[in-house]
Protein backbone atom coordinates (compact mmCIF):
# COMPACT_ATOMS: atom_id res chain seq x y z
CA UNK A 1 0.00 0.00 0.00
CA UNK A 2 2.89 2.22 -0.71
CA UNK A 3 3.93 2.46 2.72
CA UNK A 4 0.79 4.17 4.18
CA UNK A 5 -0.05 3.76 7.93
CA UNK A 6 -3.93 3.02 8.61
CA UNK A 7 -5.30 1.98 12.12
CA UNK A 8 -7.87 -0.33 11.47
CA UNK A 9 -9.98 -2.88 13.58
CA UNK A 10 -12.60 -5.50 13.44
CA UNK A 11 -15.18 -4.83 16.03
CA UNK A 12 -17.59 -8.55 16.46
CA UNK A 13 -19.63 -7.18 19.62
CA UNK A 14 -19.73 -3.72 20.80
CA UNK A 15 -20.71 -5.44 23.79
CA UNK A 16 -22.50 -8.14 25.20
CA UNK A 17 -26.26 -8.61 26.61
CA UNK A 18 -26.26 -8.13 30.52
CA UNK A 19 -27.45 -11.08 30.88
CA UNK A 20 -24.34 -12.57 29.42
CA UNK A 21 -22.44 -10.56 32.24
CA UNK A 22 -24.23 -11.81 34.82
CA UNK A 23 -22.48 -15.25 35.33
CA UNK A 24 -19.09 -14.28 34.96
CA UNK A 25 -17.08 -13.08 38.08
CA UNK A 26 -15.62 -9.48 37.62
CA UNK A 27 -16.74 -9.42 34.16
CA UNK A 28 -15.71 -5.82 32.40
CA UNK A 29 -16.95 -4.86 28.73
CA UNK A 30 -13.28 -3.77 27.77
CA UNK A 31 -14.50 -2.09 24.39
CA UNK A 32 -17.44 -0.11 26.33
CA UNK A 33 -15.03 0.89 29.08
CA UNK A 34 -11.55 1.44 26.93
CA UNK A 35 -13.52 1.68 23.22
CA UNK A 36 -13.08 5.23 23.10
CA UNK A 37 -9.12 5.11 23.87
CA UNK A 38 -8.84 2.17 21.63
CA UNK A 39 -10.38 3.83 18.78
CA UNK A 40 -10.42 7.55 18.99
CA UNK A 41 -7.79 8.01 16.15
CA UNK A 42 -8.99 4.71 14.08
CA UNK A 43 -9.51 5.52 9.98
CA UNK A 44 -11.89 2.62 10.02
CA UNK A 45 -13.89 0.40 11.96
CA UNK A 46 -15.16 -3.00 10.25
CA UNK A 47 -18.18 -4.44 11.56
CA UNK A 48 -19.61 -7.63 11.04
CA UNK A 49 -23.65 -6.62 10.57
CA UNK A 50 -25.52 -3.55 10.28
CA UNK A 51 -26.49 -4.55 13.76
CA UNK A 52 -23.53 -4.57 15.42
CA UNK A 53 -22.71 -1.69 13.49
CA UNK A 54 -25.23 0.79 15.46
CA UNK A 55 -23.97 -1.08 18.40
CA UNK A 56 -20.69 0.43 18.05
CA UNK A 57 -22.09 3.26 17.20
CA UNK A 58 -24.48 3.93 20.34
CA UNK A 59 -21.67 1.99 22.45
CA UNK A 60 -18.57 3.05 21.87
CA UNK A 61 -19.61 6.72 20.39
CA UNK A 62 -17.54 6.30 17.06
CA UNK A 63 -18.68 8.08 13.92
CA UNK A 64 -21.17 6.17 11.60
CA UNK A 65 -19.02 7.49 8.80
CA UNK A 66 -16.22 5.61 9.96
CA UNK A 67 -17.78 2.05 10.26
CA UNK A 68 -17.76 -0.08 7.49
CA UNK A 69 -20.12 -3.59 7.69
CA UNK A 70 -18.48 -6.33 6.16
CA UNK A 71 -20.05 -9.63 6.58
CA UNK A 72 -18.28 -12.46 7.88
CA UNK A 73 -18.44 -16.08 5.65
CA UNK A 74 -18.99 -19.57 6.16
CA UNK A 75 -16.79 -22.14 4.83
CA UNK A 76 -19.02 -24.44 2.59
CA UNK A 77 -15.88 -26.59 2.06
CA UNK A 78 -16.56 -27.78 5.33
CA UNK A 79 -19.79 -26.95 6.28
CA UNK A 80 -22.16 -29.09 3.64
CA UNK A 81 -24.64 -31.86 4.00
CA UNK A 82 -23.11 -35.15 5.27
CA UNK A 83 -24.95 -38.12 4.24
CA UNK A 84 -22.66 -40.77 4.25
CA UNK A 85 -24.38 -43.65 6.31
CA UNK A 86 -20.83 -44.49 7.63
CA UNK A 87 -20.54 -41.48 9.33
CA UNK A 88 -23.88 -41.11 10.56
CA UNK A 89 -23.13 -44.57 12.26
CA UNK A 90 -19.98 -43.58 13.56
CA UNK A 91 -21.15 -39.89 15.03
CA UNK A 92 -23.95 -41.66 16.27
CA UNK A 93 -22.66 -44.22 18.37
CA UNK A 94 -20.30 -42.24 19.58
CA UNK A 95 -22.14 -39.84 21.06
CA UNK A 96 -25.28 -41.98 22.25
CA UNK A 97 -27.78 -39.57 19.71
CA UNK A 98 -30.88 -40.30 18.85
CA UNK A 99 -32.26 -41.40 15.36
CA UNK A 100 -34.63 -38.11 15.07
CA UNK A 101 -33.77 -34.66 17.08
CA UNK A 102 -33.98 -31.06 17.44
CA UNK A 103 -30.54 -29.00 17.15
CA UNK A 104 -29.05 -26.26 18.67
CA UNK A 105 -25.42 -25.15 18.55
CA UNK A 106 -23.35 -22.26 20.38
CA UNK A 107 -22.25 -22.24 23.80
CA UNK A 108 -24.29 -22.48 26.88
CA UNK A 109 -23.85 -18.50 28.14
CA UNK A 110 -27.33 -17.30 29.44
CA UNK A 111 -27.66 -14.86 26.96
CA UNK A 112 -27.93 -17.92 24.71
CA UNK A 113 -31.37 -18.23 26.54
CA UNK A 114 -31.35 -22.16 25.99
CA UNK A 115 -34.68 -22.39 28.65
CA UNK A 116 -36.76 -20.90 26.05
CA UNK A 117 -35.69 -23.92 23.60
CA UNK A 118 -36.14 -26.64 26.45
CA UNK A 119 -39.60 -25.22 27.04
CA UNK A 120 -40.52 -25.26 24.01
CA UNK A 121 -39.72 -28.64 23.40
CA UNK A 122 -41.02 -30.05 26.27
CA UNK A 123 -44.72 -28.63 25.49
CA UNK A 124 -44.13 -29.31 21.15
CA UNK A 125 -45.45 -32.48 19.90
CA UNK A 126 -41.31 -33.77 19.17
CA UNK A 127 -41.35 -35.80 22.28
CA UNK A 128 -44.23 -37.23 21.80
CA UNK A 129 -42.76 -38.23 18.18
CA UNK A 130 -39.58 -39.97 19.81
CA UNK A 131 -37.53 -36.49 18.97
CA UNK A 132 -34.69 -35.51 21.26
CA UNK A 133 -32.90 -32.71 21.46
CA UNK A 134 -29.54 -32.30 21.22
CA UNK A 135 -27.03 -29.40 22.41
CA UNK A 136 -23.97 -28.89 21.38
CA UNK A 137 -21.49 -25.95 22.67
CA UNK A 138 -18.16 -24.93 24.55
CA UNK A 139 -19.43 -25.30 28.98
CA UNK A 140 -15.98 -25.13 30.44
CA UNK A 141 -15.40 -21.68 31.25
CA UNK A 142 -17.04 -18.56 32.82
CA UNK A 143 -20.49 -18.31 32.70
CA UNK A 144 -20.29 -20.85 29.89
CA UNK A 145 -20.09 -23.44 33.01
CA UNK A 146 -22.52 -21.87 35.41
CA UNK A 147 -25.29 -21.48 32.22
CA UNK A 148 -24.37 -25.42 31.18
CA UNK A 149 -25.34 -26.53 34.99
CA UNK A 150 -28.06 -24.39 34.93
CA UNK A 151 -29.38 -25.51 32.00
CA UNK A 152 -28.51 -29.18 33.36
CA UNK A 153 -30.81 -28.70 36.55
CA UNK A 154 -33.23 -27.52 34.43
CA UNK A 155 -33.83 -30.90 32.07
CA UNK A 156 -33.78 -32.86 35.06
CA UNK A 157 -36.07 -30.70 37.41
CA UNK A 158 -38.22 -30.94 34.03
CA UNK A 159 -38.11 -34.57 33.97
CA UNK A 160 -35.97 -34.17 30.22
CA UNK A 161 -32.67 -36.30 31.01
CA UNK A 162 -33.73 -38.80 28.66
CA UNK A 163 -35.15 -36.93 25.68
CA UNK A 164 -32.35 -33.89 26.06
CA UNK A 165 -28.76 -34.58 25.11
CA UNK A 166 -26.17 -31.84 26.36
CA UNK A 167 -22.67 -31.87 24.27
CA UNK A 168 -19.45 -30.38 25.18
CA UNK A 169 -17.85 -29.19 21.88
CA UNK A 170 -17.07 -31.80 19.47
CA UNK A 171 -14.78 -31.94 16.65
CA UNK A 172 -15.65 -30.09 13.18
CA UNK A 173 -16.07 -33.26 11.28
CA UNK A 174 -18.40 -34.71 13.92
CA UNK A 175 -20.37 -31.46 13.99
CA UNK A 176 -21.23 -31.20 10.16
CA UNK A 177 -22.43 -34.59 10.76
CA UNK A 178 -24.59 -33.62 14.00
CA UNK A 179 -25.88 -30.42 12.02
CA UNK A 180 -26.85 -32.58 9.20
CA UNK A 181 -28.66 -35.48 10.28
CA UNK A 182 -30.96 -32.78 12.73
CA UNK A 183 -34.69 -32.42 11.49
CA UNK A 184 -34.39 -28.62 12.16
CA UNK A 185 -32.10 -26.19 14.19
CA UNK A 186 -33.59 -23.60 16.78
CA UNK A 187 -31.86 -20.84 18.61
CA UNK A 188 -33.44 -18.39 20.87
CA UNK A 189 -30.40 -16.06 21.73
CA UNK A 190 -31.14 -13.02 22.70
CA UNK A 191 -28.30 -11.00 21.59
CA UNK A 192 -26.00 -11.84 18.48
CA UNK A 193 -23.53 -9.79 16.84
CA UNK A 194 -23.47 -11.88 13.47
CA UNK A 195 -25.17 -15.73 13.71
CA UNK A 196 -22.80 -18.44 12.77
CA UNK A 197 -24.80 -21.48 13.77
CA UNK A 198 -27.86 -20.89 11.94
CA UNK A 199 -25.76 -20.44 8.71
CA UNK A 200 -23.82 -23.84 9.22
CA UNK A 201 -26.97 -25.20 9.63
CA UNK A 202 -28.33 -23.86 6.13
CA UNK A 203 -25.53 -24.66 5.17
CA UNK A 204 -25.94 -28.27 5.84
CA UNK A 205 -29.00 -28.66 4.45
CA UNK A 206 -31.17 -28.17 7.71
CA UNK A 207 -34.18 -25.87 8.21
CA UNK A 208 -33.87 -23.00 10.60
CA UNK A 209 -36.04 -21.41 13.44
CA UNK A 210 -34.19 -18.13 14.85
CA UNK A 211 -35.00 -15.99 17.72
CA UNK A 212 -35.69 -12.07 16.44
CA UNK A 213 -33.21 -10.33 18.76
CA UNK A 214 -29.75 -8.97 17.58
CA UNK A 215 -28.73 -9.60 14.18
CA UNK A 216 -30.13 -13.20 13.46
CA UNK A 217 -33.19 -11.24 11.01
CA UNK A 218 -30.27 -9.42 9.20
CA UNK A 219 -28.47 -12.41 8.78
CA UNK A 220 -30.90 -15.30 8.06
CA UNK A 221 -32.80 -13.32 5.68
CA UNK A 222 -36.11 -14.85 4.40
CA UNK A 223 -34.23 -18.59 4.74
CA UNK A 224 -35.27 -19.05 8.71
CA UNK A 225 -38.49 -18.89 10.37
CA UNK A 226 -38.54 -16.53 13.14
CA UNK A 227 -39.85 -16.75 16.97
CA UNK A 228 -39.71 -14.27 19.73
CA UNK A 229 -37.38 -15.14 22.23
CA UNK A 230 -39.24 -14.48 25.41
CA UNK A 231 -42.24 -17.07 24.08
CA UNK A 232 -41.71 -20.39 24.13
CA UNK A 233 -44.85 -20.34 22.75
CA UNK A 234 -43.81 -19.17 19.38
CA UNK A 235 -41.10 -22.09 18.82
CA UNK A 236 -43.82 -24.72 19.64
CA UNK A 237 -45.61 -22.89 16.83
CA UNK A 238 -43.22 -23.46 14.45
CA UNK A 239 -41.72 -27.11 15.73
CA UNK A 240 -44.97 -28.50 15.44
CA UNK A 241 -45.20 -26.86 11.75
CA UNK A 242 -41.80 -28.31 10.78
CA UNK A 243 -42.26 -31.68 12.05
CA UNK A 244 -46.11 -31.55 10.36
CA UNK A 245 -45.07 -30.25 6.88
CA UNK A 246 -42.52 -31.89 5.16
CA UNK A 247 -43.38 -29.45 2.00
CA UNK A 248 -41.99 -26.43 4.52
CA UNK A 249 -39.10 -28.33 5.79
CA UNK A 250 -38.02 -28.67 2.18
CA UNK A 251 -38.85 -24.85 1.04
CA UNK A 252 -36.81 -23.75 3.59
CA UNK A 253 -33.52 -26.64 3.09
CA UNK A 254 -33.49 -24.85 -0.27
CA UNK A 255 -33.55 -21.61 0.73
CA UNK A 256 -31.09 -21.87 3.33
CA UNK A 257 -28.77 -23.44 1.29
CA UNK A 258 -29.11 -20.44 -1.57
CA UNK A 259 -28.99 -17.82 1.05
CA UNK A 260 -26.13 -19.18 2.65
CA UNK A 261 -24.13 -18.93 -0.53
CA UNK A 262 -23.78 -15.01 -0.15
CA UNK A 263 -21.84 -15.54 3.25
CA UNK A 264 -18.30 -16.68 1.90
CA UNK A 265 -14.87 -15.65 3.16
CA UNK A 266 -13.60 -14.67 -0.53
CA UNK A 267 -16.18 -12.28 0.17
CA UNK A 268 -15.03 -10.65 2.89
CA UNK A 269 -11.58 -10.79 2.01
CA UNK A 270 -11.85 -9.03 -1.44
CA UNK A 271 -14.65 -6.66 0.70
CA UNK A 272 -12.07 -5.52 3.28
CA UNK A 273 -9.48 -5.12 0.65
CA UNK A 274 -11.43 -2.39 -1.55
CA UNK A 275 -12.34 -0.50 2.15
CA UNK A 276 -8.69 -0.20 3.57
CA UNK A 277 -7.31 0.48 -0.22
CA UNK A 278 -10.35 3.10 0.07
CA UNK A 279 -8.98 4.50 2.74
CA UNK A 280 -5.27 4.94 1.90
CA UNK A 281 -6.18 6.64 -1.58
CA UNK A 282 -8.08 9.30 1.03
CA UNK A 283 -4.81 9.81 3.22
CA UNK A 284 -2.97 10.67 0.12
CA UNK A 285 -5.31 13.05 -1.05
CA UNK A 286 -5.43 14.49 2.17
Amino acid sequence: MGGEEIAWTRIFEADKHPLARRFTKGYRPPLRLKGSLLLVDTDLVSSISRFAAEEIVKCLRIERGKIRVIYSGIDLNIFNPDRNEENWREVKAKYSLPGRYLLTTGSYAPHKNQKVLVDAYKNSILPDRGIGFVMVGPNDAGGYRRGYQEINNYIQKLGLSNNVILLPPVPIRDLVVIYSRAEFFATASLYEGFGFTPLEAMACGIPVVVSTAGALPEVCGEAALYADPKAPASYVFHFNGLVSNSSLKQNLVERGQDWVKRFNWQKTAQETLEVLLSVVNKKRKS
